[in-house]
């Protein structure tokens, strides 16, 4: 799909693995799938045995969904009045959290966790993911990203001074856990009536934005070398102006091209027909 802009480049993509995106409705969830449509730009990859068949690319347990008006169609150009704002794109394109807005916005629905259960005094939240999910690389996505993206980013001072608000309360950070492969907890000592809501923003996003088998060498905790050496070559590809780093390498645009990451997906819509 080409993206007209009125302002400025952006480029779609951050240094995270972006779960697929999809639209949902409140109906979604107890749906079932047995067959697959391919998108159309894929299948000659398909048919040359460099992309696996889509019936062998979903995970597990794929999120069908209800669509709301009609299943759009591959590719066109769509004309956007964010002016090409990066976290507004962002909000449009790469909404995909722990959970999420129906279509409607009347109730909290699931999407990368496939259901939840809270502590009757609401200190605890035990989410289940969708097995099988896989990053744009086709790396597994696991609880275990989720307790990255706490321990080495959310809660990293090398990063930021503290976690974002939701995650705290009375100034108590959560206790995040991988309970399984497929599980993670979110623990406080005192209630958290608010989280799913929060979890379902557009920074609850966050939560699965970050692959450690990809972030993990960006973090300086675990990759020191590695991080000192990365910073040495950044700082040869920028100049300082006016008391300001500017990148050297810059680019202008008026043109997005978004393009499907065949391997990153946990949804599909289900035809109303």
């Amino acid at each position: 799909m080409k993206k007209i802009l009125f302002n400025r480049f952006f480029r779609f993509s951050t240094l995270t693995g972006v779960l697929a995106f999809t639209a949902l409705s409140n109906s979604a969830q107890a749906q079932s799938c047995s067959s697959y449509n391919e998108a159309p730009m894929l299948a000659n990859a398909v048919a040359s045995g460099a992309l696996p068949a889509v019936g062998n690319r979903v995970p597990e347990e794929p999120l069908v969904v209800e669509v709301a008006e009609q299943i759009g169609v591959y590719g066109g150009t769509m004309v956007d009045t964010t002016g090409g704002n990066r976290l507004a794109e962002f909000r449009h394109f790469g909404y995909e959290p722990l959970v999420r807005w129906s279509v409607d916005g009347s109730e909290i629905i699931p999407n990368v966790a496939k259901s939840w259960q809270i502590s009757d005094d609401a200190t605890t939240y035990t989410f289940q993911l969708r097995k099988g999910m896989k990053w744009s690389d086709g790396e597994e996505f696991t609880a275990d990203d989720i307790v990255f993206w706490w321990t080495y980013v959310e809660s990293n001072k090398d990063i930021q001074s503290k976690p974002r608000g939701y995650m705290v309360v009375k100034g108590e950070q959560a206790t995040v856990t991988a309970v399984d492969k497929h599980t993670v907890q979110f623990s406080w000592s005192n209630p958290n009536g608010l989280l799913l809501e929060n979890l379902a923003s557009p920074y609850g996003v966050r939560v699965v934005q970050f692959a450690e088998h990809y972030h993990r060498q960006f973090i300086k905790g675990l990759n020191p070398d590695g991080v000192a050496k990365l910073m040495a070559q950044m700082v040869l590809q920028t100049t300082h102006s006016g008391g300001m780093l500017l990148s050297v390498a810059t680019a202008s645009s008026q043109n997005t091209t978004i393009r499907l990451a065949p391997l990153c997906m946990h949804g599909f819509p289900k035809s109303p027909f």
